[in-house]
């Protein structure tokens, strides 16, 4: 019989959501759970002793498992999905927990390429009213007097009134607020909105951190694979590459 050519990664989504081979009371074992929240920077929990953990993972599966076979009846989950469950197990736990993670949501993790970032303006804390609201900082700045400033229009050559006879400076400098400091110089009150890049420099690095987590994980299952003959599969590699914020 021909076997089923088939990339890594589509062969543990097919063993652990089709198969469930690695469902073990459908949770992460505690030390499983531990490498990845100290992945995430999570801090590590383990399930309480109630009960309530239990339950709570039965009722995901939507029934109990015994971990044994059934007398007279044969076992249902592919021998393919056995072995590569197996070869999961035989992980370090962080890799493990990478990878069973992933699969559990069908998708391989994302990542983030740094040339994605873009500066954005910062939203408003409050305030009622329709649309984006975003904020504004402001400022006291000094600024030149009219009188400097004037100068510097005619050395360059540059009128200081225009055809009717009126100052050009105080028509430009009509929408804008000025004050006197206490040591008498002029400013010029200077309003804007912060900006701050997105997505952030620590979300990209988390979330590639645990692409590569993940990516590691599955090169070392790839390994484990090596030498294992599978019945109805054939596995033509991984595809996903290394660092894909990189290419």
């Amino acid at each position: 019989m021909t076997r089923q050519k088939i990339d890594l990664w589509d062969l543990v989504v097919w063993t652990v959501l089709r198969q469930r081979a690695t469902d073990d009371n459908v949770g992460l074992h505690t030390v499983e759970l531990h490498a990845l929240a100290a992945a995430q920077g999570w801090e590590p929990r383990g399930s309480t002793l109630d009960g309530t953990a239990t339950l709570e993972r039965r009722a995901g599966l939507g029934c109990a498992i015994d971990g044994g076979p059934v007398r007279g009846v044969a076992p249902q989950t592919h021998p393919d999905a056995e072995a590569v469950s197996d070869a999961i197990n035989r992980l370090p736990a962080r890799s493990r927990a990478a990878i069973l993670c992933a699969a559990r949501t069908g998708e391989a993790p994302g990542w983030i390429d740094p040339r994605w970032q873009r500066l954005v303006s910062l939203p408003a804390r409050s305030g009622a009213g329709r649309g984006v609201r975003y904020r504004v900082d402001a400022a006291w700045e000094d600024t030149p007097e009219r009188s400097v400033i004037a100068r510097l229009y005619l050395s360059q050559g540059l009128p200081i009134l225009d055809r009717h006879g009126r100052s050009v400076l105080e028509r430009e400098e009509r929408a804008f607020t000025f004050r006197r400091a206490e040591d008498g110089k002029r400013q010029l009150r200077v309003r804007w909105c912060p900006v701050e890049p997105s997505p952030s420099d620590d979300v990209i690095a988390w979330t590639n951190s645990l692409y590569a987590d993940w990516h590691a994980g599955m090169m070392a299952l790839l390994g484990e694979l090596l030498d294992v003959r599978l019945r109805d599969h054939a596995i033509t590699g991984f595809a996903a590459a290394a660092r894909s914020w990189e290419a």
